[in-house]
């Protein structure tokens, strides 16, 4: 139609003043209309009728056009002409839109995002009605209605309603996987850019001799798949309800083209017969390992809409709309959205709507048996028939056309031969339905904080369902996908129906407030709330669960990597990061190195000074052994090892002897031997002394963590992800009711404990949440302006760890697992393969299978200052008075990068790592202080190693012992050098630098809240109740008085077994 340079009506007449209109006009200044003022009556008219009626779905959307290109030659598997050859392009019109909202409504909305594309082929238009998620809520066509008035508003309220979508979706359990989908980041993208769009239902690619396979289809963006948080959604909609449909524009419009490629699943017919999922079952995908994606194609959108109307708006979708070489399959809900859309686009824009130049093929149209209806704008095929096979006006087929018969498909596969019966059908819910929204629920779990938003997206919209029965439906089906999943979302959804209130809270879901928490839920009507900082699902992350994977974890997403003072002396002074402690459920259980000792009788009996007799070895064995299960499967140590623990959550075992590192082993036992060591398996009656082979909270190849002891217990709420605040305390009485937390969402919340307050948050998180909250030194808290709740002069002091030194050996090859864990290769794949079959071989083993625990008085008599020293503690040993060990001696069979992260891993041959860790330090403790009142800023640490010169003497000697026991001639055969360096040994100034250079924290902190009798010698009493506070305990290595004589693993489970039963005590009306 030409366009006129002037004003007309729509029939080409002139129109005078668009702004002015035809009226008799009286002398009051009114005026009345007249029937002849035609330009009136038109714009009148017409305005009332501009809007087509709205879509029933997808209302809202977004669009562009583009180009599809072919980058590959698909025709061994389909006859499609725009898949024929590499480079062929194609022109397209996408439309991106949410689902169930208004058009007017905000488009950062969780909801499932509609990608409907016309691709206009050189044989016609192909419709591709595809989703942002590869399945869909039903597989019964009939529940598609239902389904979509569910999701929309309430007929009486005329509402958005929570009972309405979830009462449909418990009802029609069979959308579990999508429902995961959803509340998944997945549910709000960042942009339509970011989103993916995949076929759902299984089509068919058909090749022209009437052959075809099955296939899904994907598109996939290149710039990454990235999503918002349920808080930015929600506060983009308030700001820009258009945000998407903006983005979108804007970056079309400058020239910033987004593309996505696409890709296949090609499944062979007779696949499909025996197939494990329905693949015309629409709630479910081919997994990738099964169907790889094969690459088709690249799109590109690259023009805006000149008119949003004519081009987006009355553009109609549907998935009947195809071309030779792509058909549907037998998918009962894609057989009726063939028939549902293009019947939804006839009564919404008309019968004549492929007209449109927006919906209209590119290709040649020749359709006289569709003519006549309401607005056709064209020649309606002027005087041709209006029927098919007409002899007057003969037309040939598409298959004459192009010179090849195209054959009947049905009979070509028996896949395509219906043989059945007439009847009702709906499909039924078995098992398998849960099998893949399981999967993907482990999928999310491997992004930090993505289950927890999951868990609070569907807490948010349950909390607004106001019929119990139908909330309690949707924790039971969410817990068909995980055990612990539909209790995690029962506990946050009540909570945020103002149910705040438990019986206990523990602080700090660690290895000790774990296992503090499960002895509080043994009574299933006690309930626990453990506020958890990190991830809560340790149990699925193999990075975590894998024991070879420990030395990963250092500085991982899970590491808390705290920046620490190690040495602060006037000669010499090192800061270093990172500083590892567990942040994840479990604690520094999720993240150490297994080792399980208890440490030394003597030692213990020092904590009577500090706790009383209740606080010594005999009374304590108990609590060390209550934890565990011993197992010993190949009776290889002796039996009276099974005292260590029977019938405790944790499981503990030997660590597996590899057959690989025989030799090995054999030569560092002969070499300890040849030095005049012991070998012994007995250490855990109270003494240590000799070379043992290492017992570790590892069990048939997966690591034991303190996660375990909440298994099963559905009174117990774990709030991940949540970050305390401050202690809630009642300065009346100075009674601690409760915590303030931090949401990841940054809102806070206010939870109350009727009974009592356990802090467990870790040597490092426990004083400064004391701090904040006003209990700790006056001085300190001054500094920063916090009112002083009590003033306790040891919260933060007292900080004492095990300084540790390690050195690395090049050994011959075979004599170490570099090889076969840190390098690509057979090897690599081999113990991968043994791992994943079942669990066994080297990576799952913590690979230390040796640890010794010498004393070398003969060394340190060497030395004038230790002599002196010794002679000035009365002849005594100034380390090891009671006869413990001086070091523990760890002797690992790689290059253990979580020892040697100054250096980096060796890119060939094989090494041992030794490190030598001094277990009874004498320097004055270092501390904990706080760097600010921000809860989430680190507090500042000072280690304040080797402040005393007796503890660098003692590592340089310890050093040397290590030395001499490898270089025996038992050993130093193996040795080929050191890395990365050679160890000064002759000098003993070299020596102190050495020591001072490469001294580590051997990740055992513990004392800065002290065990004590009265509040001048430390923070908490023999109950371990904080001084001067009412309800407040502290159970974790805070509370440890002496630093034990070994890894403090197994003494952090002894103090929280020994708390759960103090606070039992104190509440015997609920354990009796």
């Amino acid at each position: 139609m030409e366009r006129s340079s002037y004003y007309t009506l729509a029939e080409g007449c002139p129109y005078g003043n668009p702004g002015s209109s035809t009226q008799l006009r009286g002398t009051s200044g009114g005026g009345l209309g007249l029937f002849q003022d035609t330009q009136l009556f038109e714009s009148l008219a017409h305005f009332s009728r501009e809007r087509i009626p709205e879509r029933v779905v997808h209302a809202k959307g977004a669009g562009a056009y583009g180009e599809f290109e072919a980058t590959a030659d698909c025709s061994d598997i389909t006859s499609a002409s725009f898949l024929s050859k590499a480079g062929k392009k194609t022109p397209l019109l996408l439309r991106i839109s949410t689902v169930a909202h208004n058009a007017g409504g905000a488009d950062t909305v969780r909801d499932i995002r509609g990608w409907a594309m016309k691709l206009y082929t050189d044989e016609g238009n192909l419709d591709w009605v595809f989703n942002d998620t590869p399945i869909f809520f039903i597989r019964d066509p009939n529940k598609f209605p239902s389904m979509n008035r569910s999701h929309k508003r309430h007929p009486r309220t005329h509402r958005l309603d929570a009972n309405m979508f979830w009462d449909f979706h418990v009802g029609n359990p069979e959308g579990i996987h999508q429902l995961v989908q959803l509340f998944s980041d997945r549910g709000t993208p960042k942009s339509l850019r970011h989103i993916n769009a995949y076929s759902g239902h299984t089509y068919k690619f058909v090749k022209a001799d009437g052959s075809f396979k099955y296939v899904k289809i994907h598109i996939r963006t290149n710039l990454g798949s990235h999503n918002m948080t349920r808080d930015e959604a929600a506060r983009i909609a308030g700001e820009n309800p258009d945000y998407l449909l903006q983005d979108l524009y804007e970056a079309i419009e400058k020239g910033d083209y987004p593309t996505w490629n696409v890709y296949v699943q090609v499944m062979e017919p007779a696949e499909a017969e025996t197939y494990r999922w329905n693949i015309f079952d629409m709630t479910k995908v081919w997994p990738h390992s099964d169907y790889p994606l094969r690459q088709i194609g690249r799109l590109t959108l690259n023009r805006n809409p000149r008119n949003y109307f004519t081009d987006i708006e009355q553009a109609a979708f549907s998935p009947s709309t195809m071309v030779p070489g792509f058909a549907p399959s037998a998918d009962p809900v894609l057989q009726a959205r063939l028939f549902s859309y293009p019947d939804a686009a006839r009564y919404r824009v008309g019968v004549n709507y492929q007209q449109l130049p927006t919906n209209a093929a590119k290709a040649p149209v020749y359709c006289p048996f569709e003519r006549d209806g309401a607005m056709r704008f064209d020649d309606n095929y002027g005087e041709d028939p209006s029927y098919v096979g007409s002899s007057i006006k003969p037309t040939k087929l598409y298959q004459d056309e192009i010179g090849n018969k195209m054959q009947s498909l049905s009979l070509l596969t028996g896949h395509e031969k219906w043989v059945g019966e007439v009847c009702f059908f709906e499909s039924q819910m078995t098992d398998d339905d849960f099998v893949q929204p399981a999967a993907l629920w482990k999928v999310i779990g491997r992004e930090p904080g993505h289950q927890e938003r999951f868990i609070g997206n569907v807490a948010s919209s349950l909390k607004t369902v106001t019929y119990p029965e139908v909330r309690q439906k949707a924790y039971d089906l969410f817990s068909r996908v995980n055990k612990d999943l539909g209790k995690r979302i029962q506990q946050v959804t009540e909570m945020g129906t103002g149910r705040a209130h438990f019986d206990f809270i523990v602080v700090g879901g660690g290895t000790a407030g774990n296992t503090v928490a499960g002895r509080l839920a043994e009574n299933p009507d006690v309930t626990v709330l453990v506020i958890e900082a990190g991830a809560g699902n340790p149990d699925q992350l193999e990075e975590i669960t894998t024991p070879s994977n420990a030395m990963e974890l250092r500085n991982s997403k899970h590491d808390w990597a705290y920046k620490s003072t190690i040495v602060k002396r006037d000669d010499y002074e090192r800061v270093e990061k990172p500083n590892s402690r567990g942040k994840v459920l479990g604690g520094s259980s999720s993240l150490n190195y297994f080792t399980w000792v208890p440490g030394c009788k003597g030692t213990f009996d020092q904590w009577e000074e500090y706790g009383g007799k209740e606080w010594t070895w005999d009374p304590l064995v108990p609590y060390f052994r209550k934890s565990v299960t011993y197992h010993d499967d190949l009776k290889l140590y002796p039996e009276s090892l099974h005292k260590l623990g029977s019938g405790g959550p944790i499981h503990i075992s030997h660590a597996e002897l590899l057959d690989d590192m025989t030799p090995f082993r054999e030569a560092v036992i002969k070499a300890w031997q040849s030095k005049g060591g012991s070998i012994t398996e007995n250490i855990y009656d109270g003494e240590m002394n000799g070379l043992t082979h290492c017992c570790d909270s590892i069990y048939k190849g997966e690591r034991s963590g303190s996660w375990l002891f909440l298994q099963g217990k559905p009174n117990v709420t774990v709030l991940s992800g949540t970050h305390s605040k401050r202690l809630i305390i009642n300065e009346a009485d100075n009674t601690c009711n409760g915590v303030t937390v931090i949401h990841p969402s940054g809102n806070e919340s206010d939870y109350f404990a009727g009974r009592e307050v356990i802090l467990s948050q870790g040597v490092f998180e426990t004083p400064k949440l004391l701090m904040l909250s006003g209990i700790g030194p006056a001085r300190e808290l001054e500094k920063h302006n916090i009112k002083t709740v009590v003033d306790s002069c040891h919260v933060g002091q007292n900080l004492i760890d095990h300084p540790g030194v390690p050195f690395v050996l090049r050994v011959k090859d075979g004599y170490g697992m570099d090889s076969a864990i840190l390098r690509k290769g057979p090897k690599n794949d081999a113990i991968q393969a043994a791992y994943k079959k079942d669990r066994s071989g080297p990576l799952g083993s913590g690979l230390l299978e040796l640890v010794g625990f010498p004393r070398i008085d003969q060394y340190l008599e060497n030395d004038p200052a230790y002599r002196r020293a010794k002679a000035a503690n009365g002849g005594r040993d100034i380390f090891s008075p009671q006869g413990q060990p001086h070091f523990e001696l760890d002797f690992v069979c790689m290059f253990g990068q979580a020892f040697q992260w100054h250096y980096p891993t060796p890119r060939e041959s094989d090494h041992l790592t030794v490190v030598v860790d001094l277990v009874r330090p004498i320097s004055d403790p270092g501390e904990v202080t706080l760097r600010s009142t921000d809860p989430f800023e680190q507090p500042e640490i000072n280690l304040n190693f080797f402040s005393n010169d007796l503890d660098i003497i003692a590592m340089r000697e310890g050093i040397r012992f290590s030395y001499d026991v490898l270089m025996g001639e038992d050993f130093k055969h193996l040795i080929v050098g050191e890395y990365p360096w050679q160890m000064p040994l002759d000098s003993d100034e070299g020596m102190k630098l050495a020591v001072l250079d490469r001294c580590q924290t051997a990740f055992h902190p513990c004392g800065t809240a002290r065990l004590s009798k009265n509040i001048g010698q430390g923070v908490v009493d023999p109950k371990l109740k904080v001084h001067n506070v009412k309800g407040l305990r502290v159970a974790d290595a805070s509370v440890m008085p002496i630093i034990p004589d070994c890894r403090i693993q197994n003494a952090v489970y002894m103090v929280a077994e020994k708390c759960a039963d103090l606070v039992k005590a104190d509440h015997k009306d609920l354990y009796r």
